[in-house]
């Protein structure tokens, strides 16, 4: 049993985070709070959850009536903070720029928050920012980051039951288990200006 890693193979069972509704809960916020111009700072990496935390931004830009705008979605070399400074640093020359930007995991976001400081955007009066998965940066950060948490405990859990239940009988079919995330508020976003 894959605890937090799906693959292709439907004959391997996974217990893993819903991804693409952790984005919906993000971009709803967003979208609630006014914001049309909400970017999504990501990783061309081929990771299965990445790639599902994608499809639900897309999906959550079109479920709010939002049309796709690929200069909002610039694409990070790599999860770390000065990643998500590049990418967001890359938003800032557009001629209209976004309102408010989701990094899909904290790092990008901490790192856009830094560029945005430093470009003189005040964030969340001028931007708002959200980061994915709940790490003590989104705590510390200033302001603290709004983020949506994953609830790692809770799918070791369902790995270890799902586990037994196998041992117990192993004629089980494969199936992929998704367990929910939610959203926490934070200081780091606002109603758009």
């Amino acid at each position: 049993v894959l605890v937090n890693r799906d693959v292709d193979d439907h004959s391997i069972r996974s217990v893993i985070n819903d991804d693409a509704e952790g984005i919906r809960l993000a971009v709803r916020h967003l979208a609630g709070l006014g914001h049309r111009r909400i970017a999504c700072i990501a990783c061309e990496t081929g990771n299965i959850s990445t790639d599902e935390r994608v499809m639900g931004y897309r999906q959550a830009l079109l479920d709010a009536g939002i049309e796709f705008d690929s200069a909002l979605f610039p694409r990070a070399e790599d999860f770390l903070p000065q990643h998500g400074y590049r990418a967001m640093e890359r938003m800032t020359q557009l001629s209209s720029r976004p309102t408010a930007v989701f990094g899909v995991v904290d790092e990008l976001a901490v790192g856009a928050i830094q560029c945005a400081r430093e470009v003189g955007l005040r964030v969340p009066e001028d931007l708002s920012v959200i980061g994915m998965n709940d790490l003590e940066m989104a705590q510390i950060c200033d302001p603290p980051l709004t983020t949506v948490r994953i609830f790692r405990e809770e799918m070791g859990r369902v790995a270890v039951k799902r586990l037994v239940e196998l041992i117990q009988n192993p004629q089980q079919r494969a199936r992929r288990i998704d367990v929910l995330c939610e959203l926490v508020k934070r200081a780091s976003c606002a109603p758009v200006s």
